[in-house]
């Protein structure tokens, strides 16, 4: 597992007043929101270049794959630790979201970016601070880390999904969850559920929020259709 761990901060004066909570980010090459790529884009200014990567033909696939569970196991521990810290500490859920942090790049396990708390906060800078606070932080990083991160209350995978209504699955092949969703349908017809998988191409998580792509109508218009033949019976 590998999680780095990082104080948040804000540019204006304005935000620094109300900005303030954690949030917990794993990797894509396509942020969640504007917000979660400007804070890829602060924490990759401060860091170096990343190092090119040589290997044959096969070791690449290999490394593909591994990274690929990596990613699937990255959002499970995401979801996790930020559940535990926003409970732990009481303070802000920000959410988990999905951005190009270089830090995060390359790795071959469950990896994921933990920012702790706004230091530009006048409230949060001085917990921040505070021994007590962080020996709390600490505290609650690893009681996440510790869980099961097989909880059904974590993924639906891993609970009973027998007499489920029928599903439709809508995913992309630049989608980090396409590893889960795949999985995940497999599941519901091993239970016996109508369920059906459409995968678009090259396309990022939640594509059919992006109303600008052409693949938006085909997606909705499915998503439509599905409800039409199998819920309005």
């Amino acid at each position: 597992v590998f999680v780095s761990i990082h104080a948040n901060s804000m540019p204006t004066e304005a935000e620094r007043r109300t900005a303030h909570g954690v949030e917990t980010f794993f990797l894509s090459a396509d942020a969640s929101d504007a917000a979660a790529q400007a804070t890829a884009d602060r924490e990759n200014d401060e860091g170096g270049a990343v190092p090119e990567e040589q290997g044959d033909e096969v070791t690449a696939i290999l490394d593909d794959l591994t990274r690929s569970q990596a990613h699937a196991d990255s959002s499970r521990l995401a979801y996790v630790v930020q559940h535990q810290l926003s409970s732990d500490l009481s303070v802000p859920d920000r959410g988990v979201k999905q951005a190009p942090f270089r830090v995060l790049m390359g790795a071959r396990m469950p990896a994921i970016l933990v920012e702790i708390g706004f230091i530009s906060s006048p409230r949060e800078g001085k917990l921040l601070l505070d021994s007590g606070y962080q020996d709390r932080v600490a505290r609650s990083l690893a009681a996440a880390i510790a869980a099961d991160r097989k909880d059904p209350v974590l993924s639906p995978m891993f609970a009973d999904l027998h007499g489920l209504p029928p599903s439709l699955l809508v995913t992309s092949t630049r989608d980090l969850l396409l590893s889960d969703t795949a999985i995940f349908h497999r599941a519901l017809l091993r239970s016996g559920n109508d369920s059906q998988l459409v995968v678009f191409e090259a396309l990022p998580h939640a594509f059919w929020y992006h109303f600008q792509l052409p693949e938006t109508k085909e997606a909705l218009a499915l998503m439509a259709k599905f409800f039409d033949e199998k819920v309005a019976k």
